[in-house]
């Protein structure tokens, strides 16, 4: 009885630990699963046993690329890192606690070894969630992916002479086993920083050249914004000249021109309250747009209903270049244009995703089945890079497995190009 006690705990033990494993992995890579979710997952894994270690290990896996796969939503790119990452969680943490068991309380029996370690993957959790760390860094680009894998892959072949140690305790010299142990915790302590390392760095030469962009679009929209004011101090000046004159016609005309600029005015109102702190890495884009516009009477309106602003399957910088490429070509195609008309949509797809429409005016109708082609374009004196750019941004993505689509459409009118990230 006491036998079928102790199968029982280390069951729900395990139950726990799995279910420990899985919110720190998607709290990692910013993965939104519901608890419960997770926690009937980890129930259904937990009652799968088997003696042999190999067969557990395949459980693992099968288990694991499942969760990730079609619970998790992960996209290959993640799972290939998050899987490794897990195993090397687990492994480094069952070491520690052997070692310090047999060096502080040899008697400690399994039971609370286990508890220990579930001890110690709640305090995980909580770092993780509480301080919002992210690995998502780390596969970014193939650059940084591999080297995550270099080095946690070759650690993990530690893993199998743990086993060995833990094993064969009773064979191979306690001193030597725990000298081996302690060498093979430390060297996946000093893989842990370097990762750390290589993710904050990924992450700041990220932010770094957001940030260029960023202040290059607002120096820009800086320059155009006082070309705008000066050109309003020149309408001043024609308002008091007419007023001179009491030239009725004249006056009411200029007075209606004044009057569309209040146009411009609630966008300016929409871009602060909507991207400045949502989506600061188009903000500066969109203003500088906004000055385009002004500075060539072009119509330019933006309508922002998105919700959620968290980006899953692209980068701020990625999704940065995208949009200025699109913003661009819509606002130049304008200004060739009789009407000269761009409008901006940013709202939320299927409540998690991002979706931004941009149209634009055309004079006549653009062939699509040529546009995508590098090279192509439709204006004098452009390349068409703007475009072919952004779909080979998406075809890289899609190939990756990420849920992205990017479509254009044309008539006689107007030209649509949709972006869903």
């Amino acid at each position: 009885m006491l036998g079928l006690d102790i199968d029982i705990t280390m069951m729900v033990i395990h139950f726990v630990q799995i279910f420990l494993q899985f919110s720190i992995m998607t709290a990692l890579f910013k993965s939104k699963v519901r608890w419960w979710v997770t926690l009937i997952s980890s129930a259904v894994i937990a009652v799968i046993h088997f003696d042999s270690f190999l067969l557990m290990m395949a459980v693992f896996l099968i288990s694991t690329i499942g969760y990730y796969g079609l619970i998790a939503k992960m996209r290959r790119k993640q799972i290939l890192l998050v899987i490794p990452m897990q195993l090397f969680l687990v492994s480094t943490i069952s070491s520690t606690i052997y070692v310090t068991i047999q060096l502080v309380l040899p008697e400690l029996n399994l039971v609370y070894a286990n508890f220990v370690s579930t001890l110690i993957l709640c305090i995980v959790l909580i770092l993780v969630t509480k301080n919002k760390i992210t690995a998502i860094n780390l596969t970014r680009d193939k650059i940084t992916l591999t080297l995550s894998l270099a080095l946690i892959l070759p650690a993990l072949s530690f893993t199998a002479s743990e086993h060995i140690l833990i094993f064969y305790a009773d064979i191979i010299p306690t001193s030597i086993a725990l000298w081996s142990l302690m060498g093979v915790i430390f060297t996946k302590m000093a893989v842990v920083y370097i990762i750390f390392i290589l993710n904050k760095f990924t992450s700041e030469v990220e932010n770094a050249e957001l940030q260029k962009k960023y202040t290059a679009t607002l120096e820009k929209s800086l320059d155009d914004w006082e070309g705008i004011q000066h050109g309003y101090r020149n309408l001043i000046s024609t308002l008091k000249g007419l007023c001179r004159m009491e030239n009725t016609t004249r006056l009411v005309e200029y007075i209606n021109a004044l009057e569309s600029e209040l146009v411009y005015e609630k966008n300016i109102i929409e871009i602060n309250r909507s991207l400045k702190d949502n989506m600061p890495y188009i903000y500066g884009i969109v203003l500088s747009g906004t000055a385009f516009a002004i500075k060539n009477e072009i119509q330019f309106s933006i309508n922002v209903s998105a919700r959620v602003f968290d980006l899953k399957t692209i980068n701020e910088v990625q999704l940065s270049r995208a949009v200025g490429n699109l913003l661009n070509n819509a606002l130049e195609h304008a200004n060739l244009s009789a009407k000269k008309y761009v409008s901006m949509e940013i709202s939320n797809h299927l409540k998690q995703k991002i979706k931004i429409v941009i149209y634009n005016s055309v004079d006549e109708k653009v062939d699509t089945s040529k546009i995508f082609k590098k090279g192509f374009s439709g204006k004098k004196g452009h390349t068409g890079f703007g475009l072919y750019e952004v779909q080979t941004l998406v075809t890289n993505l899609r190939d990756e497995g990420w849920y992205v689509d990017f479509s254009i459409s044309c008539d006689d009118n107007k030209f649509v190009a949709e972006l869903l990230v």
